[in-house]
């Protein structure tokens, strides 16, 4: 799979992107955020038309985001 979405913070917009892998069982899990394919990392559950997954990813050497996302087809 592959995900993207954009951080927001005061003036600036960070482009965030993972790939990883999704199990028969719905679980998925990026494959490694020093790929050149992704910035961050991820890990959740696909059900349906339904998603939800947690990230870690770098904005640059100094920052990192950790967070939440849900999203429904």
């Amino acid at each position: 799979f592959n995900t993207k979405f954009d951080v927001v913070y005061q003036a600036s917009t960070y482009n965030m992107y993972g790939t990883g892998v999704v199990g028969k069982d719905g679980v998925f899990s990026g494959i490694n955020r020093y790929d050149t394919k992704s910035n961050m990392n991820v890990d959740g559950v696909l059900s349906g038309e339904k998603a939800s997954y947690l990230f870690q990813g770098a904005i640059d050497s100094r920052r990192s985001v950790i967070g939440a996302t849900h999203w429904v087809k």
